[in-house]
């Protein structure tokens, strides 16, 4: 049996439909102040192995109340700490 709308779907406004990285300059959103300093581009966020170390990582800041625990790679905390080559991930 297939699964059935409930009713009928309403778009998403303007501003919820477009991806900040493929819009055009002109409708980018502006960038949000957390943006980079995002668990992904922590120099003491390390990935997972396997399929989930491509978005899970754990911290091991010990200035963190994260330490030791497992992390969405586009969290963040106040204990972040910049990599050296602006990688992420």
């Amino acid at each position: 049996m297939g699964r059935r709308r409930r009713g009928p779907q309403q778009p998403l406004p303007p501003a919820s439909r477009s991806n900040s990285a493929t819009a055009t300059p002109s409708t980018r959103p502006t960038q949000r102040p957390w943006y980079d300093e995002q668990c992904g581009g922590c120099r003491l966020w390390i990935p997972v192995d396997g399929e989930l170390g491509h978005d899970y990582g754990a911290c091991t800041n010990p200035a963190s109340n994260f330490d030791g625990r497992v992390r969405f790679e586009h969290d963040g905390c106040t204990a972040f700490a910049n990599r050296d080559d602006g990688s992420f991930g």
